[in-house]
Order: C-alpha cells, then sequence, then structure tokens
C-alpha cells in the first residue's frame, strides 16, 4: 500500500515473482538505501493492505511472510518470518558475517553470494529441482518455477497418488543418503540477526484514514460499502519497520589450530631441545673418560715409582 525509507516514498523497482507456496512475492533491493543511524525512522516502512476477502482457503492463516536476505538468496521457506495482521511490527536487525577457511581445514563453497545455489538451503532446492525432474517428470511446489515470459511452467508436481508418492519417495532418498547433494555453507556468508516486537495497529481512529489512503488510487473508490467488523477491517493491514538495531557488526573467522609453520616450529624446538641434551650428555661423557683417564694414569706413575 506504501513504501517509505528514511520517511521519503520508495523509487526504486520492486521486483515481483510468483511462488507455488506464497503465492504473490516482492523483492526490495538497491544500493542506494543507505542506513544512517540505528533507529526506526532511518530504516524501511511498510504498510501493507492484505486483502484476507480475495484470499484462497490454500493456507491455515492470514498474514504475510518476511525474509531479510542477501540479493539473490530470495529463499522463503528457509529463514522466512510470518506477520500477523492487525500489528505494527518492528523488526530489528543486526549483521553477523562468517568466513570460513575450507579446504583442508572443512568444506564451503565459493561461489558469490548473489548465487541462488551459494547457500546450503539454495543448493539443497537446487538438489531436490533435478532430482523430482529426474524421478518423477515434475517439478515439487517447494521449488520457484518461472519461465522467460514470468509465468510459473505447468509441469509442477500434482496431489495425484503417483506424484505425492514419488516425491515423498525421492524426498525421502535425499535426505538419507550422506552426501548425495553434496551441500557445503559458503566461505563468505552474511546472516542478519533479527530482533521482533509488534503492537495493535491501526487505532481505531485511524481507520477511516487508512481506507481512504487503500481508496487514493483508485479516483472515486468509497469504503461505504464495507461490512465487516472492526476486527476484520484491522486485520486487513499491518505496518511493517525494518531497521538495524545496531550499526556495529559482528565478524566469525575461522582459524586453523594448528598450523603448518606451528608444526615446523615445535619440530625445531624439539629437535633443539634434544640436541642441546645430546650435548650436555657428550660433554659429561668426555668428563667421565677424562677422570677414568687421569685416574688411571696416577696408578700406573705410583707403580714405577
Amino acid at each position: 500500500m506504501s513504501c517509505e525509507f528514511r520517511g521519503v516514498p520508495c523509487e526504486y523497482p520492486i521486483d515481483q515473482y510468483l511462488s507455488l507456496d506464497y503465492g504473490n512475492c516482492y523483492t526490495l533491493y538497491s544500493r542506494k538505501y543507505i542506513v544512517g543511524a540505528p533507529t526506526a525512522t532511518s530504516g524501511l516502512t511498510l504498510k501493507i493492505n492484505l486483502e484476507n476477502y480475495e484470499s484462497l482457503a490454500l493456507s491455515e492463516g492470514y498474514g504475510a511472510i518476511l525474509m531479510i536476505h542477501e540479493y539473490g538468496q530470495q529463499h522463503p521457506e528457509d529463514r522466512a518470518l510470518v506477520i500477523s495482521g492487525g500489528t505494527e511490527t518492528h523488526v530489528k536487525l543486526q549483521m553477523k558475517q562468517i568466513k570460513r577457511k575450507g579446504s583442508p581445514y572443512g568444506e564451503c563453497n565459493n561461489r558469490p553470494l548473489w548465487d541462488p545455489v551459494s547457500s546450503v538451503w539454495g543448493c539443497i532446492k537446487n538438489c531436490l529441482e533435478e532430482a523430482y525432474s529426474l524421478y518423477c517428470q515434475c517439478q515439487n511446489s517447494l521449488i520457484v518455477k518461472n519461465d522467460t515470459n514470468n509465468n510459473v511452467a505447468q509441469n509442477y508436481c500434482k496431489e495425484t497418488p503417483y506424484d505425492t508418492k514419488c516425491s515423498i519417495e525421492t524426498y525421502k532418498i535425499i535426505l538419507e543418503t550422506d552426501g548425495y547433494c553434496g551441500c557445503h555453507p559458503p566461505c563468505n556468508e552474511k546472516v542478519y540477526l533479527q530482533t521482533i516486537s509488534s503492537r495493535s495497529w491501526p487505532h481505531k481512529d485511524k481507520q477511516e484514514a487508512l481506507m481512504a489512503d487503500v481508496c487514493l488510487p483508485y479516483g472515486n473508490c468509497t469504503a461505504t460499502n464495507i461490512t465487516m467488523s472492526t476486527e476484520e477491517l484491522e486485520n486487513n493491514f499491518l505496518k511493517l519497520l525494518i531497521y538495524f538495531g545496531d550499526l556495529n557488526h559482528e565478524i566469525i573467522t575461522e582459524e586453523p589450530v594448528y598450523t603448518f609453520t606451528r608444526l615446523l616450529s615445535d619440530v625445531g624446538g624439539s629437535l633443539g631441545l634434544c640436541l642441546g641434551v645430546s650435548l650436555l650428555c657428550i660433554c659429561e661423557l668426555v668428563e667421565v673418560l677424562f677422570d677414568i683417564i687421569q685416574t688411571a694414569v696416577k696408578r700406573v706413575c705410583k707403580r714405577k715409582s
């Protein structure tokens, strides 16, 4: 219904794609959105009209799915949040960066972050998609499938006994087969930790103004024909504020506990210790031999005298 960043209407395009699980999904991304302060007014503010009266009985409730992710990593099945209608929800963010060493210390992939397959879940989804295509000749509904015309492909797995059984068995085989997909976490990963708080919204005194905002794009639209109760009307809207609660970020870096340089140092130290001990032993042995020879010479000299 409305989108603002730092109090200014969003000017950059919002990408739209269709998910077979969640319906219409929208992605807002631009490098020009720069956060300058850790406050709610310095972040993204969204007012959303859920239009619950137009929803189909395909889900168990009303609301929206929210995911904070890097560009290209839109996998709502992975780290998505469920936002309820009738609430003003604050999502406070803090970035955590994870740097993994990779081989020979562990396994990770060096794909760019914008590659959908770079994340573990993206890799698993791609693996599942290939497996369903190979064994079931269809695509599972967990996978987003758009053709070149941005239309959903029709060859997805249906709720027939054969497709359902094939999908379940294929999914089970992949999960039980160790290393089937060979998916590893990215060597450089950014994760956004989220702290969520909410309150009831909108205020009863603001409902008429809110309905006027909904009708504004439609010219002569009026809210006089709405027969919903106050509670139903409130549940049709939600307000979302997304911002950084702290401009500092945490970096977790993997470091080897025992490196080759440390190995050489320890070996050198051990050799030095051994050589030092050996040299002391040799000196002691020479001293003992000298004392023995000296004593023997003295005895021989006494006998001759």
